[in-house]
């Protein structure tokens, strides 16, 4: 049985070239990343987060509104994904910007890591999690 494959945006360094998004079961993206992907003219099937860095999202896109600020978005949306039964997921825009926010994202990878399988890609690499 094929695993359902996720392209999950963050709101770190944009793609310079987006991968080719039919062959991902499931697009979504925190919401500061949003914008990139409605300039890229992207519908995604939902946006997450506590909403604190997005501008206005249009009403016909999915939100999934997450406010606690216990977690970071990143770690939400997994959460999401993991319990709607996506397991393999292919994380753009985790570096780059701030490095705090790199090293975050590489935390919640290694929780993670047990029971997602996830690829960071981004303009100079692609590092995954076994």
């Amino acid at each position: 049985m094929k695993q359902k494959k996720v392209f999950l945006l963050l709101n770190g360094e944009v793609p310079k070239m987006l991968p080719d998004l039919s062959d991902y079961d499931l697009v979504c993206a925190t919401d500061g990343a949003y914008h990139f992907l409605e300039e890229n003219k992207i519908i995604p099937d939902f946006v997450s987060g506590d909403l604190d860095s997005s501008e206005k999202i249009p009403k016909n896109i999915k939100v999934v509104h997450t406010p606690n600020q216990d977690y970071t978005d990143f770690d939400k949306i997994l959460q999401i994904l993991f319990d709607k039964g996506f397991f393999m997921v292919d994380v753009y825009g985790a570096s780059g910007k701030e490095q705090d926010h790199f090293l975050g994202n590489l935390h919640t990878a290694i929780q993670w890591k047990k029971k997602l399988k996830l690829t960071f890609l981004d303009n100079h690499s692609r590092f995954f999690s076994r």
